[in-house]
């Protein structure tokens, strides 16, 4: 359960004009596995009486989520590109960094820098 799956899920309730908390819930409740379904049993079995949505999501992306520290790691540990194509790879990072971060000129270098040498020679000329 990332943030792009809430996303999406959210994109999907928003496109199907599903406002109220009970529908959203059910939307969100339904197609979870037994993994995830095991970390929110608490509020599956005992919903609160508003928010039941927000109390998942926020349950699950807790458990789930990356923490802004764990993001941060992550990003400076990257080396190369690895099996990515340029595309996939500036994707990922993008998912890691918070805003700021992304209208950094910081964050561009660090992308070009995984790219590789010949590449970045192209790049610079």
């Amino acid at each position: 359960m990332t943030d792009l799956w809430w996303a999406t899920a959210e994109a999907t309730l928003d496109s199907q004009n599903v406002k109220d908390d009970l529908h959203s819930y059910n939307f969100v409740f339904a197609p979870l596995p037994p993994r995830a379904s095991a970390l929110v049993c608490d509020i599956i079995l005992t919903p609160p009486a508003i928010g039941k949505c927000n109390a998942l999501k926020t349950t699950l992306l807790d458990a789930y989520g990356l923490s802004p520290q764990r993001k941060h790691d992550v990003l400076s540990s990257l080396t190369d590109l690895g099996d990515k194509r340029p595309s996939e790879m500036l994707s990922y990072m993008e998912s890691l960094a918070d805003i700021h971060l992304l209208k950094s000129s910081f964050f561009k270098h660090m992308f070009c820098s995984l790219l590789p040498a010949t590449v970045r020679t192209l790049l610079a000329t």
